[in-house]
């Protein structure tokens, strides 16, 4: 069935966004009147802004498949008319008819939504606009709230357009359409829009709310959750609704989240990074230290996620730490792991071993030297004629800075029937170097 039939959803898409635009009018127009006074701050309200986003020509063949549908059920409907034996079927026929029908008329609000608003319309989608408007009372009143676009709507309009960076023409349009969706997804969540959808405001995350809705998972019952706002796009994507499921009383997500995959990873003399997995979008912090009585804590990130990492820094290299992580879930349930530990690293002080240390020629004048370590190193090698090389001299004739275990440095320009000393000097990232004894090789 159609998906946009729940209008709380859509009153969330554009009641999330527009917080902070300006309140609507009657627009000083004596005819129109103060109707609007009847629609106080009390006034409990859906606007089915569910076709944001969407195109006219998807809403048409959303209406057609609809219609198609509904002759169809109409068809066999009739075909069991003369059947006595089928009356429960053409009792559920009748409700699908019923609801298509209901569909259908949904579909047919959202698409009229489309039309861009401007002076002089009138209708409920100006109405409409005029409540999403009045959520700002420093830029309009509630009382002028007519379905009449007049001076006043325009003018509120053109505040939030020249706030938001739109052309500023008090026209409601596509551009004002995607700045509503725009800053729906990007969570700017507006104190008074969080308190009239009664959402619970956080006390960790600035603009955080939490919205109770129905869950309708695949194959299962339909389950009234409590989510963070960021969650909401997503739950909505795939067909759930905003409020409790019919007959579901009181949110039932009292289940604190679970762990899984709880790891020290990239540890370091001076840090770690602490992983986990939750079964659902959680918050996540680290509580550490050298016993069991942990002693720090690390900032609480907020953010709902099921893949958590969080770094560790400032530690004493060698040293044993206990530690344990803390996930939250969005109906406020906590859970705390039982302890882990892990060691960081001892800084290290010991050069290279070297060893296979060979050098052979390659042509008259050319020859490689090849070597290996049992770590990472950079590569030198020091040559002349003469005996002992001495280090640093001016000899020095190939170097390579990358760190590899397995060497290899070509000598050029050398001297047919000739005899060469070398020496190689092989450097660790922790600046550890190791040289070799003076070595011979002659040049053919």
């Amino acid at each position: 069935m159609y998906l946009l039939r729940v209008g709380i959803i859509s009153a969330m898409f554009m009641g999330l966004a527009m917080a902070p635009l300006a309140y609507a009018d009657n627009d000083n127009d004596g005819e129109h009147g103060k109707s609007g006074k009847s629609n106080n701050g009390n006034k409990s309200w859906v606007f089915n802004f569910g076709a944001l986003g969407t195109t006219t020509d998807a809403l048409m063949q959303q209406i057609k498949i609809l219609q198609e549908e509904l002759a169809k059920l109409k068809a066999d409907k009739k075909a069991l008319s003369n059947d006595d034996s089928n009356d429960a079927a053409r009792a559920a026929l009748k409700v699908e008819i019923k609801e298509t029908k209901s569909d259908i008329k949904d579909v047919r609000k959202d698409l009229k939504f489309l039309r861009s608003l401007s002076r002089g319309m009138s209708g409920d989608d100006v109405r409409d606009l005029q409540e999403l408007l009045a959520q700002d009372p420093s830029l309009f009143s509630p009382e002028f709230i007519t379905g009449f676009f007049g001076p006043r709507t325009e003018a509120a309009l053109r505040l939030f357009q020249k706030k938001h960076g739109i052309d500023s023409i008090g026209i409601f349009g596509p551009k004002t359409q995607a700045k509503i969706l725009s800053l729906f997804i990007g969570r700017e969540l507006p104190f008074g829009i969080i308190k009239r959808l009664g959402l619970e405001i956080s006390s960790t995350t600035p603009g955080q709310g939490f919205v109770t809705l129905c869950h309708k998972p695949a194959g299962a019952s339909p389950q009234t959750l409590v989510i963070a706002i960021p969650a909401l796009g997503a739950h909505l994507a795939h067909g759930d609704s905003v409020g409790v499921c019919a007959g579901g009383g009181t949110p039932t997500d009292t289940t604190a989240p679970t762990f899984s995959n709880i790891a020290a990873t990239s540890i370091t003399t001076a840090g770690a990074t602490i992983q986990w997995n939750t079964n659902e979008g959680a918050t996540s912090q680290v509580e550490y230290g050298t016993t069991t009585s942990y002693g720090a804590t690390t900032t609480l990130n907020a953010t709902l996620v099921t893949s958590h990492s969080v770094a560790i820094t400032g530690l004493t290299n060698g040293t044993l730490y206990h530690f344990r992580v803390i996930s939250k879930d969005a109906a406020g349930n906590s859970a705390t792991s039982g302890d882990s530990t892990f060691t960081t690293g001892t800084p290290d002080t010991t050069a290279p071993i070297i060893s296979g240390l060979n050098a052979s020629s390659t042509s008259a004048t050319a020859a490689n030297v090849i070597w290996a370590t049992n770590e990472n190193a950079s590569s030198k090698v020091w040559y002349g004629t003469t005996t002992p090389v001495t280090l640093a001299s001016p000899t020095l004739n190939a170097f390579n800075s990358t760190l590899v275990t397995n060497h290899l440095l070509g000598l050029s320009g050398l001297t047919a029937s000739t005899t060469y000393y070398y020496a190689i000097e092989t450097t660790d990232a922790a600046n550890n170097t190791a040289t070799s004894s003076t070595q011979s090789f002659v040049q053919p």
